[in-house]
């Protein structure tokens, strides 16, 4: 199996290496060593809210809209380049897409419907896409965030707009007891007069092994990261404050608009998230005694569309935008601490909008973003060992 996932590896690199358009100044100093470059997709406006996964192959898959059509696409790589199709092309669909791979490589899909305001889920059958809405009885549906359990059961968290306020909310789907949705936050309103306040921008969620739910996200009205963590025992959501801005800086008064999360192999949550006072990418991680804090990369202006992942060897690695430098960088945390590189850098094309990463069954690391001057889905794949 190693020997198939590194073949595939090997002719994926030299295909991109033959194929990949106009990259930038690949020459200048602080460029990560073993990274090439692919364009997916430029018909149209494209490209936006890319959200990546591999197969058991080791072939990349991206959901994304198009925003020329006002559609779901999916692309993925079938040995000899990136195919394209429509999954949902029902009204204007498919914004803040999060897709899954399951164990037979069938992909899984929940997206918003802007036409209906409401969250939707696609999976693809041998006969073709079987989608169905989520929750028709609440607006909204944005920013969901997808993870598949052990048995291929699709779970899924998601920001709704409840009265005056927006709320996030959890769902999973299983054969015995079909769907189920149940709120994490419920955060406040006028009518209610409890909650901790706004959830918008963004929602990142995880499983156990076990399939016990974590999930990260911003609290607009404070300018706070949460954390929510299911307890079995309970059946209810502990939430905690991960950070207020003033762990590493007196001054910050609003971070995580933009949060990524990853569990490593003891469960222990590590979360890479946004300083917007400051423009800085911060990182936090609890060791299982308490949480740490870190930055990341606090030069220029960076840290916006972050996506946290753990590499082959343990590390945390996580890739973002430079906006100073219209780059996608990626940064790795080794023994001494966080070391940064430009992944895409031009002085043309302003790059590195709605990444996603992912890790490689075969220890890559695999990166789609955005070029918002060529309007073009991009893909990275990164070997840097």
């Amino acid at each position: 199996m190693k020997r198939i996932y590194l073949f595939i590896t090997l002719i994926m690199a030299g295909l991109f290496m033959v194929n990949c358009g106009r990259t930038g100044q690949f020459t200048s100093s602080g460029m990560l060593p073993g990274s090439v470059i692919y364009t997916v997709d430029t018909t149209g406006d494209t490209g936006y809210f890319s959200s990546m996964a591999f197969d058991n192959n080791g072939n990349p898959w991206i959901a994304y809209y198009d925003a020329t059509d006002g559609v779901l696409k999916l692309a993925h790589y079938n040995g000899g380049g990136f195919v394209t199709e429509v999954v949902d092309k029902n009204g204007d669909t498919g914004l803040y897409p999060s897709l899954a791979i399951d164990g037979n490589n069938v992909p899984h899909i929940t997206y918003y419907d802007a036409t209906d305001s409401v969250l939707k889920y696609a999976y693809k059958t041998l006969q073709g896409w079987v989608i169905r809405t989520i929750d028709p009885f609440n607006p909204n549906g944005t920013y969901s965030s997808l993870k598949l359990d052990a048995s291929g059961n699709p779970h899924f968290t998601y920001i709704t707009a409840a009265p005056l306020n927006y709320e996030l909310k959890y769902g999973f789907i299983n054969s015995s007891n079909g769907l189920n949705l149940q709120f994490v936050d419920t955060g406040a309103s006028l009518q209610q007069g409890y909650g901790s306040g706004d959830i918008n921008f963004t929602s990142s969620l995880q499983l156990t092994p076990q399939g016990i739910p974590y999930v990260s996200y911003y609290n607009a009205s404070n300018g706070t990261l949460k954390l929510g963590s299911y307890d079995t025992l309970t059946q209810q959501w502990n939430l905690q404050i991960v950070a207020n801005g003033s762990e590493l800086q007196p001054s910050s008064k609003d971070v995580g608009m933009y949060n990524s999360l990853v569990l490593d192999s003891g469960n222990n949550p590590h979360i890479s998230y946004y300083d917007a006072d400051n423009g800085t990418l911060r990182y936090a991680y609890n060791d299982g005694t308490g949480w740490n804090y870190e930055y990341i990369d606090a030069e220029s202006f960076v840290g916006a569309y972050n996506s946290i992942a753990i590499d082959q060897f343990g590390n945390p690695v996580v890739a973002y935008q430079d906006v100073t430098n219209d780059a996608l960088k990626f940064a790795i945390r080794g023994n001494k601490g966080w070391s940064t590189y430009y992944v895409d850098r031009s002085d043309i094309y302003r790059t590195g909008y709605w990444i996603s990463m992912a890790k490689s069954p075969a220890g890559g690391l695999g990166i789609s973003y955005r070029n918002a001057t060529s309007h073009a889905l991009m893909f990275a794949y990164i070997n840097y060992y």
